[in-house]
């Protein structure tokens, strides 16, 4: 994905991330702390590594969902929304596939 790419769907989802800035604040140093998870189920070679590494991930969500629930529905109401801007955006859509 080029860095055109990546500012067009920065600009096109910051009115989303705006909206629901601190939601996206603790979604992004859920991230954080947590990319070595991320990177281990990227990395995982084998089905049992990937499961264990996906079982490992899924507990942290369910973790992060129980202590904020609020910020967790807010999440996927935002999800909605960028969802909403793929299906209605083609120019958009056209950016995310690269």
């Amino acid at each position: 994905m080029s860095l055109k790419n990546i500012f067009y769907i920065v600009f096109n989802t910051l009115p989303t991330i705006c909206k629901h800035f601190s939601t996206t604040a603790k979604l992004t140093w859920f991230a954080y702390q947590n990319s070595d998870s991320i990177e281990k189920l990227k990395n995982a070679s084998t089905k049992d590594e990937k499961i264990n590494a996906a079982i490992e991930l899924t507990k942290k969500v369910l973790e992060f969902k129980k202590e904020n629930p609020a910020e967790f529905n807010e999440a996927f109401d935002a999800l909605g929304e960028i969802i909403l801007k793929i299906e209605s955006d083609k120019d958009f859509r056209k950016s995310i596939l690269g």
